[in-house]
């Protein structure tokens, strides 16, 4: 069965909090894609192809924005969290929403 593996915010936005480590987000927001985002295929025995907003220059740095086919039914996955999406905790932080947030917003469409 294929997996795909889009991040939450346990995954990195509430890494900042001692009781999830002390991580700095960023850091394993990067870590997640160099771990989780590498290549065109789902992770599992049996993968699946998937298209990467990486694909498009504009977006290089978004690897965990995928879309496939299955059937005729098309999935989106976006890397949108929990924690408020990881605003409004630090200048650093908001930026890296902003960012992130017109790659999301245009990937769908």
């Amino acid at each position: 069965m294929p997996l795909i593996y889009v991040p939450g915010d346990n995954e990195w936005t509430d890494c900042y909090r001692e009781s999830n480590g002390s991580y700095d987000p960023q850091e394993r927001l990067e870590k997640f894609r160099a771990l989780f985002t590498q290549g065109d295929q789902s992770l599992g025995e049996r993968t699946l192809h998937l298209t990467q907003q990486s694909e498009n220059s504009q977006f290089a740095k978004f690897r965990e924005n995928v879309r496939w086919r299955y059937g005729n039914v098309l999935f989106v996955g976006l890397n949108v969290t929990g924690s408020n999406n990881g605003l409004g905790r630090t200048l650093e932080a908001d930026a890296e929403y902003r960012e992130r947030n017109v790659a999301n917003l245009a990937w769908p469409t």
